[in-house]
């Protein structure tokens, strides 16, 4: 008998439950919120079964786990419940970006690509001066600054990076079929060094807050992060237009 897929061994109803549940509780868990790196993994194996018979295929429940998850973030004020559907709206849509990239120059890269599209979403949304109402992924860790100590170096939305890292090491070692020990190692690791690291650290937290000040143009504060500001997600933004801009090229080779 032919070994199973992953697609088979996993369903999608499951994976959007456990997304929106997990996640949900990396918000919520303010002063400890690990399962935050968690959470978005179910969503990197949902990716898995969007294929080119149907471009949105399963995808719909990407856009429900993350209304449910990011309405949480927002302590589930109805207020902000149109915020929440349309960030859940534009990342999914970067999830539509990865399966259109990955089905037209192919599976190479894994899912790097999709990392930098969440990541281009998060920066296109602080420029366009909607960061104030955006529940980014690094607002995780608006309680817990002990933790992201070197975002002095890397900016607030290095936090997302780190988080999407971690997700994606971990879809990697226990959501596609079988346990990879030498990944959950790696997922551990990645988890753990940055807060040991902070620990060493004697600087200010650059937080959401003064990310808005900087990309307002009001901010007082001195170092170089107002120089440098958000460079990860800046360059994650060039890099999925080259992806996107290359996948449109072999689509359309490919048509012709």
């Amino acid at each position: 008998m032919a070994k199973k897929t992953n697609r088979e061994k996993i369903n999608p109803y499951a994976l959007c439950l456990a997304a929106a549940l997990v996640m949900s509780a990396g918000f919520l868990m303010g002063p400890f919120p690990v399962l935050i790196f968690a959470g978005a993994a179910p969503l990197f194996a949902l990716a898995d079964h969007a294929d080119g018979d149907h471009f949105w295929n399963r995808l719909e429940l990407v856009g429900v786990a993350l209304v449910i998850a990011l309405f949480s973030a927002q302590s589930f004020h109805f207020d902000r419940l149109v915020a929440v559907m349309l960030e859940a709206i534009a990342l999914t849509i970067a999830f539509a970006a990865f399966t259109f990239s990955r089905e037209n120059l192919g599976a190479r890269l894994g899912k790097l690509p999709l990392v930098f599209f969440i990541l281009t979403i998060e920066y296109l949304a602080l420029k366009a001066g909607w960061g104030s109402s955006f529940v980014f992924l690094a607002d995780a860790f608006r309680f817990k600054a002990s933790w992201i100590r070197w975002t002095a170096e890397t900016g607030y939305l290095g936090v997302t990076l780190w988080i999407l890292v971690a997700n994606m090491l971990l879809y990697v070692a226990v959501l596609r079929g079988q346990i990879s020990k030498p990944y959950l190692i790696l997922f551990l690791i990645v988890v753990t060094a940055p807060i040991l690291y902070s620990y060493t650290l004697d600087v200010v937290v650059v937080d959401k807050q003064h990310m808005l000040e900087v990309y307002r143009d009001t901010s007082t504060k001195a170092g170089d992060y107002p120089v440098r500001g958000e460079w990860i997600p800046r360059t994650a933004a060039w890099v999925s237009a080259l992806i996107l801009l290359f996948a449109f090229v072999k689509s359309y080779t490919l048509k012709k």
